[in-house]
């Protein structure tokens, strides 16, 4: 079990969520960060070390964000604050719309912001 201040920012490589990622990482906060892009992910560990927890994950794939979820719990790491501001856009939320609906894992991940 980790004593710091836990956060998950989806979207994590890139954008105001990149940017949000920088800002926590200077406040003391752990950081839990999914996102598509591996290669970008790896870099922001590198500058960001210890406090910055890579996840790929594609937030369109069910299986992805199962598996990212699982992760997580099974390293015992439990955000307490949430930013997910990643989304779907483009082609690809075009292409089959009625493939993006919303299926709970669990109640917390598709809370906007919530801290405990």
């Amino acid at each position: 079990m980790h004593n710091k201040k836990i956060v998950l920012v989806t979207g994590a490589s890139s954008g105001i969520d990149e940017a949000l990622v920088r800002e926590l990482a200077n406040s003391d906060w752990m950081l839990i960060g999914p996102a598509r892009s591996t290669e970008k992910l790896m870099n922001l560990k590198n500058e960001l070390s210890a406090s910055f927890i890579p996840i790929t994950c594609d937030i369109s794939d069910k299986a992805d964000i199962r598996r990212a979820y699982q992760s997580i719990l099974d390293n015992g790491i439990f955000p307490t604050l949430f930013f997910l501001n990643a989304g779907i856009a483009g082609e690809k939320a075009l292409e089959k719309p009625e493939s993006f609906t919303v299926e709970c894992i669990n109640a917390s991940w598709w809370l906007i912001i919530l801290e405990f």
